[in-house]
């Protein structure tokens, strides 16, 4: 993404226009603060289906996204299921594609928890699907896809939370992007909340009881 025209850069493949009706509707509204390399780096911000975000980041460096965008249509994949995902082979998902998103998860959660670092991990991620792309982030590269051809055990838990948003239909020229998922707000179950309801009443109830034969 050129400052100078506020756009993002990414390549993709042409995925069928009814998958559309599917899709998660994408609006960008925010673009990264770092400006590093003459780039916007790192998380953007926006809407998905009409709810919030500002930790989706850019895996690709050719098409344009531009911001604020308006809605998109977007395919989610997981690591369970590369289905939507853009840069897999065209045979379907190999081994080698599965484990170039391992190692995008392995950036994004080093990104979180290096925020001083933005630029790198975002040329990281950019190199690991493009690797026509500057090579800024190059140690980090290396050093993810080291660590997803040995034992990733130790990662299902982050890898279950990697979401790829893929743009599908009349918005497949915009770039692809990334996300870990965070938990979901914790909802308390009816039961308890009837439990907690009843608990305050009998409070209550006592509470009145007592003044009354006082």
């Amino acid at each position: 993404m050129k400052k100078s025209l506020a756009f993002f850069r990414t390549i993709g493949i042409l995925l069928v226009p009814t998958m559309a009706l599917f899709a998660d509707v994408v609006s960008f509204t925010g673009l990264p603060a770092n400006t590093d390399y003459n780039t916007y780096n790192g998380f953007v911000s926006g809407t998905i289906d009409g709810l919030p975000f500002d930790d989706l980041i850019c895996d690709d460096y050719g098409h344009v996204t531009r911001v604020p965008s308006g809605n998109l249509d977007y395919n989610v994949s997981t690591l369970n299921s590369l289905q939507y995902a853009r840069f897999v082979s065209p045979g379907g998902p190999t081994g080698a594609d599965i484990q170039n998103y391992e190692a995008a998860a392995i950036l994004v959660q080093g990104l979180i928890d290096n925020p001083g670092e933005v630029s790198a991990y975002q040329y990281a991620l950019w190199e690991l699907f493009t690797p026509s792309a500057p090579n800024y982030g190059q140690a980090l590269l290396t050093d993810a896809l080291n660590q997803v051809q040995g034992d990733v055990s130790g990662y299902a838990d982050l890898f279950s939370k990697l979401r790829i948003y893929t743009p599908t239909g009349d918005s497949v020229t915009n770039q692809e992007f990334l996300e870990i998922d965070p938990p979901p707000a914790s909802v308390p179950e009816p039961g308890s909340i009837i439990l907690l309801l009843t608990g305050v009443a009998l409070i209550v109830l006592s509470r009145i009881s007592r003044r009354a034969s006082e």
